[in-house]
């Protein structure tokens, strides 16, 4: 386990967990902010394998897997990469219940047990649900740019620990 809230818990990603992973990366509602394209099952197998693989390298790795606590029901993945940027993402099923404020927070608090002094984000502008819940958080708009993967306006967004 990396760190608990009150309804979730974060812990490295499994093999296992490629059924809900791939339903998460297939669905253009989660990737059109990330790639702009869905994963075919292949696509996910392999990424899945490759970021649990890079677990033994990596201090602070993206991601993690985010999951319910009552039920152990993978519901996305969060994280903080190396440029302390955090990132998350859930399957749509479990938007608007308020996970994403908890995650954000247990984000936050994980970053300080790191000694991290601050974070980074990167947002695409029309993902206003996102915007939203950085801002509620305290981080502020440093740029405006483009998104290498999207090509759409973004952004960069931080906030001092």
């Amino acid at each position: 386990m990396i760190f608990e809230t009150e309804r979730l818990r974060v812990r490295k990603l499994r093999l296992t967990d490629l059924n809900p992973f791939h339903a998460m990366q297939s669905d253009m509602q989660v990737m059109q902010y990330i790639t702009g394209q869905v994963a075919s099952l292949d696509q996910s197998k392999a990424k899945l394998k490759a970021w649990i693989d890079r677990y033994q390298s990596k201090k602070m790795e993206w991601p993690f897997a985010a999951e319910l606590k009552a039920s152990e029901t993978f519901i996305g993945i969060c994280g903080i990469i190396e440029a302390n940027e955090i990132g998350y993402r859930f399957i749509p099923t479990f938007w608007h219940k308020g996970y994403g404020t908890e995650i954000l927070k247990g984000l936050i608090g994980y970053a300080k047990q790191l000694g991290l002094k601050d974070l980074k984000a990167e947002v695409i502008i029309e993902n206003k649900a996102s915007f939203r819940l950085l801002k509620n958080a305290g981080f502020t708009i440093v740029e405006e740019k483009l998104c290498i993967n999207t090509q759409l306006p973004e952004y960069l967004m931080t906030l001092q620990l």
